[in-house]
């Protein structure tokens, strides 16, 4: 019952972490003091869940389900922040990232699908994809 969550989650793929820490290391100077480190765009729960389901080869059943009634049949329950956490959204900025010429990131979708083997592809330390 996940189809009506609409929030926004920053994730980072192992791939694109490795691919950021192989160009901040082959730098001279850090032109940033923090960098948020995330995949170039935020998705939804909804979309992960369709996401890992296409790099499965499954289309998953995602159903309608007002999120204000789960969120309150979470709390009668003692679940309510369970609840919260799959609903809310936690969005980086990644600004200063995406500001370093050299860095070239995948989608959560591609990173996905690289991992799981299903033809995405990779990002060399030049930026370029391979």
């Amino acid at each position: 019952p996940l189809a009506s969550i609409r929030n926004r989650r920053s994730l980072l793929g192992l791939n694109n972490l490795g691919h950021v820490l192989e160009v901040l290391l082959a730098m001279h100077s850090w032109p940033h003091t923090a960098l948020n480190v995330a995949d170039p765009t935020p998705v939804s729960t909804p979309q992960l869940i369709r996401y890992l389901g296409a790099a499965f080869g499954k289309r998953p059943l995602l159903l309608p389900f007002p999120v204000t009634l789960m969120r309150l049949l979470a709390v009668l329950v003692g679940r309510g922040s369970d609840v919260e956490r799959l609903t809310g959204s936690l969005e980086l900025s990644v600004g200063r990232l995406k500001s370093l010429q050299s860095v070239s990131l995948l989608s959560t979708r591609e990173s996905l699908e690289f991992m799981m083997g299903s033809g995405a592809q990779t990002v060399d330390s030049e930026g370029s994809r391979i």
